[in-house]
């Protein structure tokens, strides 16, 4: 009966149909050009002695799990190739490999409005906020992180700027200064990496005496 069972489970492993499928890099990856990338793929119905071609374009190498730091610099098509028990089976992911790069630097302008109920002052509608300045950096992954301040008849605002930069589509979000308000922000991101984003949110007192809304937007370009 055990070997019965065990001649079952054998078959069964033989009859799965051959597969490899790519865990490292993931599809979309970033590379760094002349960092160290790990080429990781899973083989279904493959021994340990079944070797894994890599290819992109030109290049290409041989090995599972290994580090490589020579892929060529610009967009790729990574593919893994295996022959198992006869069939050719292959899976491919898109990566970008880079150029090594500092965080790219941005300065640009704030527009910030306010309108401001209270139930002893009455409406204040549309204070803009003077003397803006904005600046971030932007990493190579993508990461925002910057400051900006202004003033204006009710007050001066200073605020911490983080968030993230995915292709054409910005996100995050500006914390005000000495607050736990925050102003979501979305946006994007221009051919010539131009940086644009609006916001618009309020916010009511605890006492429920008055409100803020703030609204507005910034454009911001490199510093080149």
């Amino acid at each position: 009966m055990l070997l019965l069972l065990s001649l079952l489970a054998c078959d069964e492993v033989l009859l799965k149909e051959p597969t490899v499928e790519i865990l490292a890099p993931l599809d979309g990856a970033v590379l760094q050009v002349d960092r160290p990338a790990l080429l990781q793929a899973e083989l279904t119905g493959a021994d340990d002695a079944v070797r894994v071609h890599w290819g992109a374009g030109d290049w290409s190498v041989f090995g599972n799990g290994v580090e490589v730091s020579d892929l060529p610099y610009g967009d790729l098509t990574l593919i893994a190739e295996a022959q198992i028990d006869g069939a050719v089976v292959q899976d491919q992911v898109s990566v970008q490999v880079r150029q090594v790069a500092a965080p790219t630097s941005y300065s640009g302008t704030l527009s910030l409005l306010a309108d401001v109920w209270s139930a002893a002052y009455g409406n204040f509608e549309g204070v803009t906020c003077q003397h803006v300045e904005l600046v971030f950096d932007l990493d190579l992954d993508g990461a925002l992180v910057g400051r900006g301040s202004c003033s204006s008849p009710i007050g001066t605002y200073a605020f911490g700027l983080a968030g993230a930069v995915d292709r054409a589509e910005v996100q995050g979000s500006m914390t005000i200064q000495d607050t736990e308000d925050a102003l979501s922000f979305e946006g994007s991101r221009s051919e010539d990496d131009t940086v644009e984003a609006t916001f618009d949110q309020s916010f009511t007192a605890e006492d429920g005496q008055g409100t803020l809304r703030l609204y507005g937007g910034f454009s911001a370009a490199p510093v080149r």
